[in-house]
Order: C-alpha cells, then sequence, then structure tokens
C-alpha cells in the first residue's frame, strides 16, 4: 500500500473541497500486443485493438485500453473468465463519466493494479442507470481484484455503490480507494455490497454519503468476508427521497454485516459516522461475526448508536472502541443496543473519550486501564495484537493492518 494510514484521515479532509486531476506520463505503450497511440490521459476514446482472445494475458497502459476493457465486458464480448488483466502505469481517466467494467456482464478474470493507481473515475448520478456503480459495476464469483489503487474519484449512484466494486462476489486484495462515493442504499467506501465475497488488506479513504440505509467507510452490506482491512473514511447520512429515511445502518467500517454470512476480522475504522438510526463507529447494525477489531472515530445519532455498534444481533469477540457517542436514546460507549441471543465477549469502551459510563454490552474502562495489556485477557499479543506506548497513541494496535 502506498499511503501512510497516519496522514490518510488528513488527506482525505480536502478530497470533498478540492478535486484535481493531474496527469503524467508518456502513454507509450509497453504492450506485446503492439497498440499503436493511446495515452495515460483519458480523452473518451476507446482502443479494443489489444484484445486477442487467443491470449490469457495482457498489460494495458492507456486510458483508452481500460475503456476498451470496459466495452470488451459490457458488450458480452468476454467476461475475461480465467485470464489476467495487469496495468503497466499510473492512468488517470480525467473526470470524463465512466462506463464501470462489468454490469450486466460481470468481470469474471483477475485484475491485477501491479501496484500502479487509476486516478479521476467520474461516474454521475442517473435515474434510468443508477445500481452497481464503481470502477468495476460487479465482480463475478471466479473474479479478482488486486495491488489496485484507484484515487482522486468521484461516484455517484443509488444502490450497490462503491469506489472500487459496486458487488463483489469474488476476491479483493491489497487494493484501496480514495474519495467520494455517494448513493441511496448499499454504499461503501471500498465496495457497496459484499456477497459472499472477500476482501483482504486493502482500506478506503475520503467521504461516504448515504441517504437511506447499509452505509460504511469500506463496505455498506457485508456477506461475506473482510479481514485486515480499515478505513479512515467519514460516513454521514443524507436526507434520501425514499421513505423520509435518513442515514439508518451506518458504520465505521460496514454499515450492515448480513446475518450467517458476515464475517469481519483484524480490521479498523476512524472516521467520524454520523446518521439517524443505527449507527456504529465500526459497524451500525452487526447480524453475524465480528472479532478482534477496533474502531477510534466520533459517532452521533438520534438513536441506537454505539462506540463500536449501534445495535447488535450477532457475535462480537475481543475488539473496543475509544471514540465519542453523542444521541438521544439508546446510547452506549460500546455497543448501543444488543438484541436477546447476541453474545459480547472480551470487549472493552473508554468511559473518558466516549463521554458515555453505560454500554448495553462490553466493558468501559479509564484511558489509563485502555492503554495497559493486562486489561485485555485472552488477547493474542503474539500475532494479533500489539501495544506500545508510541504506536496507535498507547491503546492496541492490529499487527496484520499498518
Amino acid at each position: 500500500m502506498k499511503n501512510n494510514p497516519f496522514l490518510l484521515l488528513a488527506a482525505s479532509l480536502s478530497l470533498a473541497m478540492i478535486f484535481t486531476f493531474s496527469c503524467s506520463g508518456d502513454g507509450s505503450v509497453i504492450d506485446s500486443i503492439n497498440n499503436s497511440g493511446g495515452s495515460d490521459i483519458w480523452d473518451g476514446r476507446i482502443n479494443t485493438t489489444w484484445y486477442d482472445n487467443s491470449k490469457k494475458e495482457f498489460t494495458i497502459t492507456t486510458a483508452q485500453q481500460l475503456a476498451g476493457l470496459a466495452k470488451l465486458v459490457n458488450d458480452y464480448v468476454d467476461d475475461f473468465l480465467g485470464k489476467t488483466i495487469k496495468l503497466g502505469k499510473d492512468i488517470n481517466l480525467s473526470g470524463i463519466n465512466w462506463a464501470p467494467i462489468g454490469m450486466e456482464q460481470t468481470f469474471a478474470g483477475t485484475f491485477d493494479g501491479n501496484g500502479y493507481e487509476i486516478k479521476g473515475v467520474k461516474i454521475k448520478f442517473s435515474d434510468n442507470d443508477s445500481a452497481f456503480k464503481g470502477l468495476f459495476g460487479a465482480l463475478d464469483l471466479n473474479g479478482e481484484i488486486k495491488n489496485l489503487g484507484v484515487i482522486d474519484s468521484d461516484i455517484k449512484g443509488i444502490n450497490a455503490i462503491g469506489g472500487l466494486v459496486g458487488i463483489n462476489n469474488g476476491k479483493i486484495n491489497k487494493s484501496y480507494f480514495i474519495g467520494i462515493v455517494e448513493g441511496n442504499e448499499s454504499v461503501g467506501g471500498l465496495v457497496g455490497r459484499n456477497i459472499l465475497g472477500t476482501i483482504s488488506d486493502s482500506y478506503s479513504a475520503g467521504y461516504v454519503y448515504g441517504s437511506e440505509m447499509h452505509v460504511g467507510g469500506l463496505v455498506g452490506q457485508n456477506a461475506g468476508t473482510i479481514s485486515s482491512c480499515y478505513s479512515t473514511s467519514i460516513i454521514f447520512g443524507k436526507e434520501g427521497d425514499v421513505g423520509g429515511r435518513y442515514g439508518v445502518k451506518l458504520g465505521g467500517l460496514v454499515g450492515y454485516n448480513y446475518p450467517g454470512f458476515g464475517i469481519i476480522m483484524n480490521s479498523y475504522s476512524t472516521g467520524t459516522v454520523m446518521g439517524k438510526i443505527g449507527v456504529g463507529g465500526f459497524v451500525g447494525l452487526n447480524e453475524s461475526e465480528i472479532s478482534n477489531s477496533y474502531s477510534i472515530g466520533t459517532v452521533s445519532a438520534d438513536t441506537l448508536a454505539g462506540g463500536f455498534v449501534g445495535w447488535n444481533k450477532g457475535e462480537i469477540s475481543n475488539s473496543y472502541s475509544i471514540g465519542a457517542v453523542l444521541g438521544d436514546s439508546l446510547i452506549g460507549g460500546f455497543v448501543g443496543f444488543s438484541q436477546t441471543g447476541s453474545t459480547i465477549n472480551n470487549s472493552f469502551y473508554n468511559t473518558e473519550t466516549s463521554k458515555q459510563s453505560e454500554s448495553d454490552g462490553g466493558t468501559g474502562k479509564t484511558t489509563a486501564e485502555m492503554n495497559e495489556q493486562a486489561t485485555y485477557t485472552g488477547w493474542d499479543f503474539s500475532t494479533i495484537w500489539g501495544l506500545s506506548s508510541t504506536v496507535n497513541s498507547g491503546y492496541p494496535y492490529l499487527r496484520s493492518v499498518q
């Protein structure tokens, strides 16, 4: 990952006010297919001449070629199952309206960013075409995205909207998004809706706006596995046109963790979360499993607000929160409300920084106690957690997420 996690929140604060799309490189083609012309800065043209159905691997280096990939997938020419696309340099889409890769037909291949970044992805709101939006629209269960950064981008839609992928059924690894994502339902900084997919070693930063429900800094709705990920995104619930709802089930990492399938582990969130109902520093509504995770962002809601989870119907273990919690009813330092039958084990919240002395689950501790390893009985400080006065303000940190 190219970006320092401790600088991401500060960097993201400038994104909503100033959006610039810069350019770099000479646009030379290194692909063995010997494309002619093209640039790493998009001018709206589409190039598919690089494609050869007999080949299994392609390296693309121009914005025109990337737009060509979207056309090949969306026109049902090839879903790229068993094939690999690699980036050969950074690409700038320059804010021209983008058609996501994989809409009616999902992308089933491997997209290897190779450590490069795609900049300036712009997707405008459309009443007639506003579902599963992102750089990729929908990733197939055989699909994979890895080693890719998407930056300085602005994604808008209605349902299943994500900075990188609208709907993920496959694998996402070592990838990130920095920018603005806005929609109504299932809106996430990296992925809108994660359906039985896996997301690992990835992050998001910037702003995520959701007018209805299931809005998260990393993922809006999770029915898959998230591990070793984080988000510094700031999450807002905005008033919507449907049903008069205003920010329901919002979380610093995930808005809604789906029952029976959503697994979140070894992850954290730092961004402020503001909504109306079911708002958590880490997850808004949890109906499945969360372990070895933490949140530090401020939470603000009318009701069902918690420093870690707003509304818990599932299982939480070995986790903590320290963010301030503000609201009117069913407010807790760690969890706002825990449903009968749910469990919270070996988890803690800071009574001083949260400004809450009570929680419907989790154990309250002072700042001094939260900085002591002895507080966290049963936690694995050999392979999962670390504790140092010079790291993470003296609170436990995750060894796998730095």
